[in-house]
């Protein structure tokens, strides 16, 4: 043996038998392994299906009084597990089960349902009906009882007050608005005053126009206003907020009652209430 592989076995021999760190003893660590080299019998598929089983399985269904007793919460999480469960199996029996606490939901909705209605015509106050109609007869009688108070806000102070449009040449939707104000101007009588901010910047500065089209509320004799829109909006919006706008000035409603009409104050649908 020549003198090369000699001390090529000598440093092999001293790795193998000299390390102090200890290494190499994870190499031979069992605490990870399994199967018959290590003693351990492999767990047999039957048995392996059995805990899961056990592991998906939901709880017995109680009676379904008990089941109508639970809380609504205990009522969902029995639900979801046998929902889960009846996925899971796809069997008649699983999916069975999980109808049959699905029943007992349905039912007790039924019951909420049927409580809210006796309880709204046992308090009339916390029934919205006598607001707001959802037949047609009523919402059109609605339609009218509010266009009537409307109209008659806007004509009563169109002397008092009068609006602003603010636009710019390079503005897209001014022709549009324009057309807009001018079909509210000759139905309702109102003065209504056009400037362009890019000529009179003070103006924008003034009421922090930083968009147009857009439209201001103004009274005369005051320096109280309110802007009713932004953008374009339709004679209808132009409408409704001159009226709330004229409300609001005039100290008949408070910021949180913007959309409270006068037939609806102090009733089911007035924030101010409580």
């Amino acid at each position: 043996m020549d003198m090369a592989l000699k001390a090529g076995v000598v440093i092999l021999t001293l790795l193998l038998f000299t390390n102090p760190s200890g290494s190499h003893a994870s190499t031979y660590d069992h605490a990870d392994k399994k199967g018959y080299w290590w003693n351990e019998e492999p767990v047999p598929d039957e048995e392996e299906a059995l805990i899961e089983e056990k592991e998906y399985s939901p709880p017995p269904l109680p009676s379904q009084q008990k089941m109508m007793d639970m809380h609504p919460q205990q009522l969902e999480k029995l639900l979801d597990q046998h929902r889960d469960y009846a996925l899971y199996k796809l069997t008649p029996e699983a999916t069975t089960n999980y109808y049959l606490v699905q029943d007992v939901a349905r039912r007790k909705a039924r019951a909420f349902t049927a409580l809210s209605s006796y309880v709204m015509l046992q308090n009339p106050e916390l029934n919205a009906r006598g607001s707001y109609p959802v037949n047609n007869p009523g919402r059109k009688a609605q339609k009218q009882v509010n266009e009537q108070q409307m109209n008659h806000k806007i004509a009563r102070y169109r002397n008092n007050y009068a609006l602003v449009f603010l636009t710019t040449k390079t503005c897209p939707y001014c022709k549009v608005q324009r057309n807009i104000l001018k079909y509210f101007r000759d139905k309702n009588g109102w003065a209504i005053k056009e400037i362009d901010i890019d000529q009179v910047p003070d103006v924008a500065l003034r009421f922090n126009a930083k968009v147009t089209p857009m439209t201001l509320l103004i009274e005369r004799g005051s320096e109280r206003w309110m802007p009713i829109t932004v953008g374009v909006e339709s004679l209808s919006v132009v409408e409704q907020n001159t009226y709330r706008a004229i409300r609001l000035l005039r100290g008949e409603i408070k910021p949180e009652q913007f959309f409270t009409n006068e037939s609806q104050e102090g009733g089911y649908f007035d924030p101010s209430v409580y």
